[in-house]
């Protein structure tokens, strides 16, 4: 490579600005740590509880949606799945819960 020259290992850290010598490494002070208070697991326990102001909860409008149509389609629809597999099983009862319906099969006797 022409212009570039051989450098030992100190003038190249002196280029970078990379302290080589241990007088100068040890006048630099490391930056100070934050005071952390130490709290003791008995003090915790004998702290007061304050409990969050009931404000912050959201009021939650109920919905008045008719689903009657909707259970009537998918019972028709999984009473025809279990015919398609001939087994005579039809749906007794729909329990709708706030993430998961859930449809009650009987079997004749």
């Amino acid at each position: 490579m022409v212009g570039t020259k051989n450098l030992g290992l100190k003038q190249f850290n002196s280029m970078l600005g990379i302290i080589s010598d241990q007088t100068d490494a040890a006048s630099i002070t490391p930056a100070e740590k934050p005071k952390v208070e130490k709290i003791s697991f008995v003090n915790q326990l004998n702290t007061k509880y304050n409990a969050p102001p009931t404000s912050l909860l959201n009021v939650v409008k109920e919905e008045k949606v008719d689903y009657s149509q909707e259970y009537r389609e998918k019972t028709a629809i999984i009473e025809s799945i279990l015919s398609n597999f001939k087994i005579p099983a039809k749906v007794n009862n729909v329990v709708r819960g706030p993430k998961v319906t859930r449809y009650e099969l009987a079997m004749p006797m």
